[in-house]
């Protein structure tokens, strides 16, 4: 009740009353207080403060520290005062005695608010083989999706705890076209976790498809007779993939041979030209002409079949 008490020790008894009270046989153990002068002085209760520097690692942490001993002797702790997830957290402590207690940073009964962090874990994700490369085959590439993890800060190893939460992963950037395409490293949470817990930082890498070598022959060698005209002359593709043929090259195919008509015996070179492509590395191989002598016949025709000899001079018959 609201009696004043004066100093002194008091036994604190309890008496059950009501209409259920006799059936139960009560024992009750009395209580003692002591009821002490007041002396007009205070105590002082340390504040607690945040614990700093707290960076997720899986398990739960204490985001408070209490200077006070016993502090639950002094105050009420409400709010989280620990976690698992990278977040930012607090609580509000609560004096339980405002009349001989204060803070101890200033005097004060007000309830404090103390806020504390969790940081995220800062990880760095890369592609293990950050140069990849693979020949045109009209077709999307394999590539390699290993992935090295390692801490942002300092470049060690990233725990195992970080492997045991996310998965990691390497796409390509779309295309099979020869040229160079970009890697991009990426994480996925497992079943129960988070992503958010880390802070991420991805290294791309480069995936090169190279062109692929084909080859543009002069079909065969060409004979001809001096005096003939130029023959007309062909070439042989060899190396397309994917059903591919000549229709994908681009430019105009170009034969060039200096001989002309009437030009000496010899052999002359057939150089293929002029055909391009994104895709393929052309090799051109030449093919020969060989210009051979023209046979022709020389008959030797008499005026006379007969010569007279007449004092050593030599004169034919008419």
């Amino acid at each position: 009740d609201s009696t004043t008490l004066k100093k002194g020790v008091y036994t604190v008894n309890a008496v059950f009353s009501g209409d259920k009270a006799g059936n139960y046989d009560i024992t009750v153990t009395a209580a003692k207080l002591t009821v002490k002068e007041y002396d007009g002085t205070v105590t002082k209760v340390a504040v607690p403060v945040a614990k700093t520097g707290l960076v997720y690692n899986a398990s739960n942490q204490n985001g408070i520290t209490h200077n006070q001993d016993n502090y639950g002797d002094y105050y009420t702790v409400s709010g989280t005062a620990s976690a698992t997830n990278a977040g930012d957290y607090s609580v509000t402590v609560t004096l339980k005695d405002k009349t001989n207690c204060v803070w101890a940073d200033n005097n004060t009964t007000d309830d404090k608010t103390v806020e504390w962090t969790i940081s995220k874990l800062k990880i760095t994700v890369k592609v293990t083989n950050a140069n990849q490369s693979a020949t045109y085959s009209g077709a999307e590439p394999t590539i390699n999706t290993d992935t090295t993890v390692t801490l942002t800060d300092n470049g060690a190893s990233a725990p195992s705890f970080v492997s045991n939460e996310l998965s990691f992963s390497v796409t390509k950037e779309t295309g099979v076209n020869a040229g160079n395409y970009t890697l991009t490293p990426s994480a996925e949470p497992k079943s129960g976790y988070s992503v958010d817990n880390y802070d991420i930082t991805f290294t791309n890498g480069t995936f090169k498809i190279n062109k692929l070598k084909i080859t543009v022959k002069v079909t065969n060698s060409k004979n001809i007779t001096y005096g003939d005209d130029k023959p007309t002359f062909s070439v042989s593709y060899s190396g397309f993939v994917n059903n591919e043929n000549e229709s994908v090259l681009g430019g105009s195919l170009v034969l060039e041979c200096d001989y002309v008509k009437y030009e000496n015996v010899g052999t002359y070179s057939i150089t293929p030209s002029g055909l391009t492509s994104g895709n393929y590395a052309i090799t051109f191989e030449s093919g020969k002409l060989t210009v051979r002598k023209k046979q022709i016949t020389a008959t030797i025709s008499l005026l006379s079949d007969s010569i007279y000899v007449t004092d050593h001079v030599l004169s034919g018959a008419n």
